[in-house]
């Protein structure tokens, strides 16, 4: 993928790199990297393929990020363009970066996303019958303010649901669990929807506000590789161009 970059002509960035076959070979290689996540998760096929779509948006603009800052390093101190051994030389520590530190928590993201929204279906079959409950790992390793959460039970309507349905950011272990209405008291929603804020309160962007089952989506469309307006933008829409 860097070859092709590197072989295109001119100064600046262009765009159109990313329909270049290399980088789609190389965003679906990523796409079925966080596909593999959540290849033995029991899901419907609907929702399965909705994931795989999302994972390869998600793809396709970490692709054009990671390629965007990989293209000053073209070019030498001078502005003359490099020999390509000595660019891909200084290119490593992106790819290092983008494919195995961030890849690493986005694999365990997606992992967590599917698990969530697998779980999300079979909720939805049951409707109302059962109250859902928000639950922790208890143990040390929890971040406090999800601890804040733990045991926080409404029904699967409330729109609690809609914003802080795990996972609520990265490596997050929470979960959700249904529960019999007569056996735990329902949280006050202005209560939940307190906890909740206090909960993301770390999220100061508002990323991780979504839930996956009810998006059909493993990754949120507001996430570090796009703007806030994606949240309703021609991608989010599945209209993704040249993706």
């Amino acid at each position: 993928m860097m070859q092709a970059m590197f072989n295109q002509k001119g100064a600046t960035f262009s765009v159109d790199i990313v329909a270049d076959p290399a980088a789609r070979e190389f965003i679906e290689a990523h796409t079925a990297t966080l596909d593999e996540s959540f290849s033995k998760v029991d899901m419907s096929e609907k929702m399965r393929r909705r994931l795989s779509r999302s994972n390869y948006i998600f793809s396709g603009m970490k692709t054009f990020h990671e390629l965007h800052e990989a293209f000053p390093s073209m070019f030498d101190e001078n502005g003359n363009r490099k020999s390509f051994e000595r660019f891909l030389k200084d290119v490593r520590s992106i790819d290092q970066t983008y494919n195995v530190n961030y890849l690493r928590a986005e694999y365990n993201f997606v992992n967590a996303s599917a698990r969530a929204a697998a779980k999300w279906e079979s909720f939805a079959e049951d409707g109302d019958r059962y109250n859902l409950q928000y639950r922790t790992q208890s143990d040390d390793k929890v971040r406090p303010e999800h601890a804040a959460l733990n045991r926080v039970t409404l029904p699967p309507s409330d729109p609690f649901w809609e914003e802080f349905y795990p996972p609520n950011g990265w490596n997050c272990r929470c979960s959700v669990v249904q529960v019999l209405k007569s056996r735990y008291p329902t949280t006050p929603h202005d209560e939940a929807m307190g906890l909740g804020e206090m909960a993301l309160q770390r999220d100061t962007k508002g990323i991780f506000r979504f839930n996956p089952g009810k998006q059909e989506k493993a990754i949120p469309d507001y996430n570090p590789y796009t703007i806030r307006r994606c949240r309703d933008c021609d991608i989010a829409q599945g209209n993704s161009g040249k993706l």
